[in-house]
C-alpha cells in the first residue's frame, strides 16, 4: 500500500484530490495539510511514501518549493511530487532542483520522470508506483 500525504492551501482542491485518490487500490491517503508547518508535522507523524505538494502552499520564504527540501530533509526516503499551475516550466526546474521526484500540472497533464517506474505492488490487480529512483 502506497501511503500518501496531500498538501495544499486550497481546501477544496485538497479534498478533491483525497476523494480522487482514496478509492484507488494500492493507495492510502494518510494525511492532509493546508500549510507548510502542518505538512512537516503530518509527514513526521505518518511517515508517508509520497507527499503531493501544491507549489502554492505557504512555507516561507519560497512556498511549496521550500517545503520540498524540508520534507526530503525530514524523510529522505519519501518522494515528493509537486502540483503546479502558473509558470509551470520555471516551477518544474526549481522543484526538481529542490529534490522533487516529479510534477503534476493542475491542468491534468502529468510530468513524472521516467525513472519512477510502475511495477505491481501485489495489493491489487493493477500496477502501482515504484518508490525507487535511478541514481542520476
Amino acid at each position: 500500500m502506497l501511503r500518501i500525504v496531500i498538501a495544499g492551501p486550497d481546501e477544496a482542491l485538497t479534498s478533491w484530490l483525497v476523494d480522487a485518490i482514496a478509492p484507488a487500490q494500492g493507495f492510502e491517503v494518510v494525511g492532509t495539510a493546508l500549510d507548510g508547518q502542518s505538512v512537516l508535522d503530518t509527514v513526521r507523524r505518518t511517515q508517508p511514501d509520497v507527499v503531493l505538494v501544491d507549489a502554492d502552499i505557504e512555507m516561507p520564504p519560497r512556498g511549496g518549493l521550500t517545503l520540498v527540501a524540508a520534507v526530503i530533509d525530514a524523510l529522505p526516503q519519501t518522494l515528493v511530487i509537486v502540483l503546479a499551475s502558473e509558470a509551470f516550466e520555471e516551477t518544474a526546474q526549481a522543484a526538481l532542483a529542490a529534490g522533487a521526484a516529479g510534477l503534476l500540472a493542475k491542468d491534468g497533464s502529468v510530468q513524472i520522470p521516467a525513472d519512477l517506474g510502475w511495477p505491481d505492488l501485489g495489493d491489487g490487480p493493477g500496477p502501482g508506483p515504484s518508490l525507487t529512483r535511478s541514481a542520476s
